[in-house]
């Protein structure tokens, strides 16, 4: 799983969202944006050791044998402990018109078994599709811990936040990375529905 592979509760998910979560960003080229899954899970405290294990132990490795190439899981260490943002790449849509990376590796029994543990780990779980903008991406690196906001631009004014990101943040953000004062820096835009 490469470098997008963390370690499980030490890593908190970081960088600038416009109407949406932050989330690691992998350029696939071309049209300059990268779709993600991000799914938000909060996981029951007291079943948290068991979920870590499933996800080492189980969802990994399965969806390392699916051909999924990057699957971060992030969790929140200021607030709730419990709750984890999970982003992975979704090249296509195509995805949800057959079955899953679980039923292609495990076989639909074993995919459904998975499902219920991981389901019974779970007090909430929510997905959305979020379109990463490539060119706001500044690798953040080996960094440990890493920071969110999110912001809403006034109806209409979308292009113009963008714009004062371009011209106004991303010159400074690119110098304090150069000077090691900074770690990275990416900024998703949730899909429209």
């Amino acid at each position: 799983m490469g470098s997008s592979t963390r370690s499980l509760g030490k890593v908190l998910l970081a960088a600038l969202a416009l109407s949406a979560t932050a989330a690691w960003a992998q350029s696939e080229g071309g049209n300059g944006i990268t779709r993600l899954l991000v799914t938000e899970a909060h996981v029951k405290p007291d079943m948290l050791e068991e979920w870590l294990a499933l996800q080492r132990e189980h969802v990994v490795p399965a969806l390392k044998k699916a051909g999924v190439k990057q699957y971060t899981v992030y969790q929140t260490v200021v607030g709730e402990t419990s709750a984890f943002v999970i982003v992975r790449p979704l090249p296509s849509f195509g995805e949800f018109d057959g079955p899953d990376p679980f039923d292609r590796t495990l076989g639909a029994t074993a995919a459904a078994i998975l499902r219920s543990k991981l389901g019974d780990c779970l007090a909430s779980v929510h997905s959305r599709i979020e379109n990463s903008q490539n060119e706001f991406f500044l690798d953040p690196g080996p960094a440990e811990a890493l920071f969110v906001s999110r912001y809403r631009a006034l109806p209409g004014k979308s292009r113009d936040y963008m714009n004062f990101v371009r011209a106004e943040m991303m010159p400074p953000m690119r110098l304090a990375q150069a000077n090691d004062t900074f770690a990275g820096l990416s900024v998703t835009i949730r899909a429209r529905r």
